[in-house]
């Protein structure tokens, strides 16, 4: 059972809710035992970790295939001036397409 003044109703209550182990009955009332909010706030903040974590892997990959694709680019635009500087081509604009 997930605390409702901890975490809002939504995909991480329901994750929580599957992670939690249900509070047994008591010995006094036969009511159910008191939720351990700590617990929660501790699954939360660890949910909260995974995902940053995981965002940061996605930037970092995407970060390192753009400087790939712009080193590509930039292999081949030196190619090129390359070709131009070679047969003294000195109408660059044209060369470069």
């Amino acid at each position: 059972m997930v605390p409702q003044d901890v975490v809002e109703e939504g995909p991480v209550y329901d994750l929580l809710e599957m992670l939690a182990p249900e509070a047994g009955p008591s010995t006094i009332n036969d009511d159910h035992q008191p939720v351990n909010a700590e617990t929660y706030k501790k699954k939360l903040r660890l949910l909260r970790n995974k995902k940053a974590a995981h965002l940061y892997r996605q930037k970092k990959k995407l970060s390192v295939k753009n400087l790939t694709d712009h080193v590509a680019m930039l292999e081949k635009l030196n190619s090129i001036l390359k070709k131009c500087s070679v047969t003294h081509c000195h109408h660059k604009i044209k060369c470069i397409k």
